[in-house]
């Protein structure tokens, strides 16, 4: 049976002979191996999601005005991306995924805040609404 104590009070020498990192305990000798650097793969980074976001009381003014409760809920939406593209670059495009809204309500909703002078819609190809605030 192997006694700690032994271990505990032994106390260990490195050397370097032939070019070779050698380690001596109790009177023996080790080769010391050392293993390539492990290449560790980079952590992936956490989906942002903000806690709060700043409305602007102009928004807040002109949201009164609304006739609809889509204008409305898309407008934070579309802060909620602003916010986000501050911190991460790109534009605000207005998709299904990041709305949770249906094609028409988005875009009758897009066309009312348009009305309103909050945004300006660019339209790339048929369906994509990307928004640009003013």
């Amino acid at each position: 049976m192997i006694d700690l104590k032994d271990f505990e009070s032994a106390k260990i020498e490195y050397v370097e002979e032939d070019g070779k990192p050698y380690a001596i305990r109790n009177g023996k000798r080790f080769e010391v191996v050392c293993e390539p650097d492990l290449v560790l793969p980079k952590a992936k980074r956490k989906e942002f999601k903000p806690e709060f976001v700043k409305v602007p009381m102009r928004w807040v003014e002109v949201l009164e005005q609304a006739k609809s409760l889509s204008a409305y809920r898309l407008a934070l939406r579309i802060l909620l991306e602003k916010f986000q593209r501050e911190r991460t670059g790109g534009e605000i495009v207005l998709s299904a995924e990041k709305t949770r809204m249906s094609s028409a309500n988005r875009h009758r909703a897009a066309k009312e805040l348009e009305q309103l002078g909050l945004i300006r819609l660019s339209r790339k190809g048929k369906y994509t609404l990307r928004v640009i605030l003013l």
